[in-house]
């Protein structure tokens, strides 16, 4: 990135946000047990939480955020596509996960599902961060289970890459947790 008399020169990012790269980014929703409301009360909170996650290979293994899947029982994971206009467009795509790593202590968690060949990130290691680079979040926001549209937000490396958790300068909303960054 170069910086010249204020301006900062932006990456490419139709270049870097390649399908495949897109196609790795998947939604969780995460259902816990239900519990009752209030005392006496007959309707229930099924304790759904939503978020993303990303396939760090080809064989199911996923990448998320511990608080995702932390209390779920029954864990789906939608792959990308369009919004589900029917039920069979969202079947198609949906797979059940299990936990296989969990770390509260650092918010990670690693998901299996099974199947092959699914599109996959690499990690890379905080050491290639500069504050002040521009980056580029990749995940789910929001809760509506219909919206299955893949949301791109912009923004800043906002702490040194010392700084632990590093800091964006960027908006991230319910659903985002998990999800993966580019920059």
């Amino acid at each position: 990135m170069l910086a010249i008399l204020g301006q900062i020169t932006l990456p490419n990012w139709d270049a870097l946000l390649t399908k495949d790269k897109k196609d790795a980014v998947v939604r969780i929703i995460s259902f816990g047990l239900p519990k009752l409301r209030s005392v006496g009360d007959v309707a229930v909170d099924w304790n759904v939480v939503t978020g993303s996650g990303f396939f760090i290979d080809k064989n199911g293994k996923i990448i998320t955020n511990s608080h995702v899947v932390r209390n779920g029982r029954v864990i789906a994971v939608i792959l990308p596509g369009p919004s589900a206009t029917n039920f069979k467009e969202l079947v198609d795509r949906l797979y059940f996960a299990e936990v296989i790593y969990d770390d509260p202590d650092n918010d990670i968690a690693v998901l299996k599902v099974t199947g092959e060949n699914f599109k996959t990130l690499r990690l890379s290691s905080r050491d290639s961060l500069s504050q002040g680079e521009p980056v580029a979040a990749l995940g789910y926001p929001g809760t509506s289970y219909h919206d299955n549209q893949l949301k791109v937000m912009f923004g800043f490396v906002a702490s040194d890459k010392g700084a632990n958790p590093i800091s964006l300068n960027m908006s991230v909303n319910p659903g985002n947790s998990g999800g993966t960054g580019f920059g």
